[in-house]
């Protein structure tokens, strides 16, 4: 969920600055590991700045042309991507009383440093799946046989002459610049370790891989009890060690889904949802539409219809988004709800403006909100489907009949005319008519 508020528009001036020649690979590994955690409107973004002109002023409303018109919003969400896994830095400054933005374009991390990266590497496992994730990893970062033999490879003691344990001085800590950084876990490994103390896994294996265990906690949500039954099944009862590997492992089968990086708005979200008692499954809605920006979004469900999304639903959700009075998340559940649980193979212009002006002054502003929307809207249409009708009253229109049809004392025939005497009864009517044209 992307907690901060959009600050691009059409006219807002950018440059694009360069730090570092991209190798020949960069690019390819965006598009094999960073692409699934991106998307691809993200990734045409990164594209674009990568070979933009440095130091000149651009404007965003070309930009948002080249990546296929869409809407500011959208552009923004997929820098927040960019920025948050290390592709990216944005600085803005006020130059002659207008704000511009600057685009400082990243490198990738090798894929060497991305696999062994546990937040990294974890975060793209939920994703693509353990066998496509290990294809990756072979074709990223092969594992090469060693040659047979006895190695007899110097030693780097052998060869120098140390320095006195006295003059070691431990080496900085190297941080590279386009090392994304998350947030601390809220794990409590005093609680933790109260729960290992009755358990036979080793405590100090576990506070020696607290990193890894906080990238874990991260992506996947995790508790403290929950932590402590995947440490044990990672477990080794004979050596009686901690394979932190099969711990991911098992973590990203049994807890699939990535989860939103911590933060106080986040919690607010879940809390929401939770106080609107969403079933599991609504739950998972919620957090995958606070995940893609609403062109994404739509562009999936349309793919899943075999389909493409057409340029007057392109207009219509842009014209949504621009707005800017509901959140790209609700947007989405909004997406959802008419072309999912509504089963519309397009999106009704009409439909969608009608309901989001409807949401938009209900106020609602989160996707567990718009979702107990949808389905109470839903439950209001099915009752009124199945409450009994009310058949009206049939009313019985009394004739009023001419007066060659009374009887000679003035009262009206009760009784209908017989067949024989419609003769009769036709005779005198043309008579009657008869009397009215003279």
């Amino acid at each position: 969920m992307i907690n901060k508020k959009c600050d691009v528009t059409a006219g807002t001036p950018y440059r694009v600055q360069i730090p570092a020649r991209f190798q020949p690979d960069d690019l390819a590994v965006v598009g094999d590991l960073y692409l699934p955690l991106i998307g691809a409107v993200a990734s045409a973004l990164y594209h674009q700045l990568a070979g933009a002109q440095e130091g000149v002023l651009h404007r965003h409303s070309a930009l948002l042309i080249a990546l296929g018109n869409v809407a500011p919003q959208e552009l923004f969400a997929a820098r927040c991507r960019l920025e948050a896994l290390g592709l990216l830095r944005t600085f803005q400054t006020p130059e002659q009383g207008t704000r511009v933005l600057t685009y400082r374009v990243l490198q990738p991390v090798t894929p060497t440093h991305f696999f062994a990266d546990d937040l990294l590497s974890g975060l793209l496992l939920s994703w693509i799946g353990a066998d496509e994730f290990n294809r990756l990893l072979e074709k990223w970062v092969p594992n090469p046989s060693l040659p047979t033999g006895t190695e007899v490879t110097a030693q780097l003691a052998e060869v120098f002459d140390m320095p006195a344990p006295g003059q070691l001085h431990a080496p900085r800590e190297t941080v590279t610049e386009n090392q994304p950084h998350f947030s601390a876990t809220a794990l409590d490994y005093q609680q933790l370790d109260q729960l290992l103390a009755r358990s036979y896994v080793d405590r100090q294996q576990v506070a020696q891989n607290k990193q890894r265990i906080d990238a874990l906690v991260t992506l996947y949500g995790l508790d403290e009890l929950q932590v402590k039954e995947l440490l044990e099944q990672a477990t080794n009862l004979e050596t009686n060690q901690v394979n932190f590997e099969q711990v991911r492992a098992l973590a990203a089968e049994q807890y699939a889904g990535p989860r939103p990086v911590s933060t106080p708005s986040s919690q607010k979200a879940a809390k929401e949802t939770a106080d609107h008692q969403l079933p599991a499954a609504d739950q998972q809605l919620a957090q995958v539409a606070q995940m893609y920006a609403p062109m994404e979004f739509l562009a999936t469900l349309k793919e899943q219809k075999h389909s493409f999304v057409a340029r007057s639903e392109r207009k219509t959700l842009e014209q949504v988004v621009k707005s800017q009075k509901l959140p790209p998340a609700v947007v989405n559940i909004l997406i959802h709800y008419i072309m999912v649980d509504q089963g519309n193979d397009t999106l009704p212009a009409p439909l969608f403006e009608a309901i989001a002006a409807d949401w938009a002054s209900k106020q609602i502003d989160t996707p567990a909100k718009a979702i107990w929307q949808a389905r109470h809207f839903n439950q209001q249409k099915q009752a009124k489907k199945k409450a009994p009708k009310r058949r009206p009253r049939r009313l019985v229109q009394k004739e009023t009949l001419p007066e060659w049809a009374r009887q000679d004392n003035g009262q009206v025939s009760k009784q209908p005319a017989k067949k024989k005497d419609k003769a009769a009864l036709d005779k005198q009517r043309r008579e009657l008519l008869n009397q009215l044209r003279s």
